[in-house]
């Protein structure tokens, strides 16, 4: 009996190019509960030209991944060490820290931030198997949990500090989010992943959320204050402790390591399990079970992650008025220099002036340049898993350069210098696996 599959893909969000190099996997979501199904085009090559691709008698899909097929792909960020990027910029090239995020035009405020270690791994869902190839979808919290899924509304991870020592009110505290389900391949058989993490990063304007803290008695380290610090109702420290004033500067609620409460924030006093335990300093470490006010809430912004186990890297060319341009978005250059808004808090991507129309005439980023200084490209070099068909962990780094757009929230473009580029790198592990296992090394 003969079968055919026959798609027509159509769209803004159709990028297939043919005539199609390699093979050709088709992950398929269908009805209200999502359910997926996946396929690979192989079998007997009929027509492959610029506007069709045809093969006949394709073999049932083998999965060659280990002795049994895995059923997802866990990863976890590690502390960081070493250097994983480099900026190049006129007077020579900058190392990038593995670890850390950095962003932001030639004039941003705001400092690079270290990325947290994650004692819960984010988890992916393997959709299909052919080979030594994976196709990955998101997680539920249903079957991942709720801190390790990976679909629309779950965490990244535990909560990431970013102080301003150089202007400690403009701290800030961000709680990663997905904003869209993840997806992604990877090769069991070299450890090379390349996953989409569509994530926006809620913002709190905390400043320095524990200037005064306990010091003894039962409950050390908790927020306290008195009369002028409404964030701190109890001015007193419960089991004879002393409210003492703390030189540290830290954006996020705290999950004491060692009494596993909340110190700060809405849940000050409360219980907690910590997000992370390898990176260390007086901001950690962070947990999503510590909360802050949603009145210091300042908005989302927009982290839209493509990384890759591989080398990921953007040049900046002459743009608008601009030099060095990386991530151009519509803008009005000769008189108000606001930037085009196509829908509420949606700017206008473009790659030249040609892109757009009068008023917003000039293809531009915020300023010109990348992370302070006038650089012609940023590059990040991520590293394999290697062979993954044990069902160990292993160690790999997770790169990416990418654009983040203007979120027409002035107090978040201005000293990050929006729209402009993105880099960061997660330094970790990598695991297959199956529901609810964990890793074979504790982490």
């Amino acid at each position: 009996m003969r079968r055919l599959v026959k798609a027509v893909c159509r769209g803004a969000g159709v990028t297939l190019a043919n005539p199609v190099s390699g093979a050709l996997d088709v992950a398929l979501t269908i009805g209200p509960d999502g359910d997926r199904y996946c396929a690979n085009f192989g079998g007997a090559e009929v027509r492959n030209d610029g506007t069709l691709r045809r093969t006949d008698s394709a073999p049932p899909a083998a999965c060659a991944c280990g002795a049994v097929p895995p059923t997802e792909l866990r990863f976890a960020s590690r502390a960081p060490s070493g250097v994983c990027g480099r900026l190049d910029k006129p007077s020579g090239p900058l190392d990038l820290d593995c670890g850390v995020l950095h962003f932001g035009g030639g004039q941003v405020g705001t400092p690079p931030f270290d990325v947290t270690d994650m004692e819960d791994p984010t988890i992916l869902s393997v959709d299909c198997c052919s080979g030594d190839t994976l196709i990955l979808g998101p997680s539920s919290p249903t079957i991942a949990g709720a801190k390790r899924c990976s679909s629309e509304g779950c965490p990244f991870g535990p909560p990431l500090v970013v102080p301003n020592t150089g202007s400690t009110p403009q701290s800030v505290c961000v709680y990663p989010t997905y904003t869209d389900d993840a997806r992604g391949t990877a090769h069991c058989d070299t450890g090379e992943v390349r996953v989409t993490l569509p994530i926006a990063g809620v913002a709190f304007l905390t400043g320095d959320i524990l200037p005064r803290r306990c010091s003894g008695g039962s409950s050390p380290g908790l927020r306290c204050g008195g009369p002028l610090d409404p964030m701190a109702p109890d001015p007193l420290c419960p089991g004879g402790g002393t409210c003492v004033d703390d030189p540290d500067l830290q954006p996020c609620p705290i999950c004491n390591p060692t009494t596993l409460v909340c110190n700060g924030g809405q849940d000050n006093g409360g219980p907690c399990v910590p997000g992370s335990d390898e990176v260390a300093g007086p901001g950690f470490p962070t947990s999503r079970d510590c909360t802050v006010s949603t009145l210091v809430k300042v908005g989302d912004i927009p982290l839209p992650l493509s990384l890759t186990t591989g080398t990921s890297t953007r040049t900046g060319s002459p743009s608008g008025t601009q030099a060095r341009v990386f991530c151009g978005y519509c803008r009005d250059a000769d008189a108000t220099i606001a930037f085009e808004e196509v829908h509420p808090g949606i700017g206008h991507p473009c790659m030249s002036d040609a892109d757009c129309e009068q008023p917003y005439e000039a293809c531009e980023q915020r300023s010109s340049g990348g992370f302070a200084y006038p650089a012609s490209a940023i590059t990040e070099f991520g590293t394999p898993a290697g062979n993954l068909e044990d069902y160990a962990a292993h160690d790999a780094t997770l790169v990416g350069v990418f654009c983040l757009p203007p979120t027409y929230i002035p107090i978040i473009d201005a000293p990050s210098d929006l729209p402009g580029p993105g880099a960061v790198s997660f330094p970790g592990r990598l695991q297959l696996g199956s529901p609810g296992g964990a890793f074979t090394d504790g982490v």
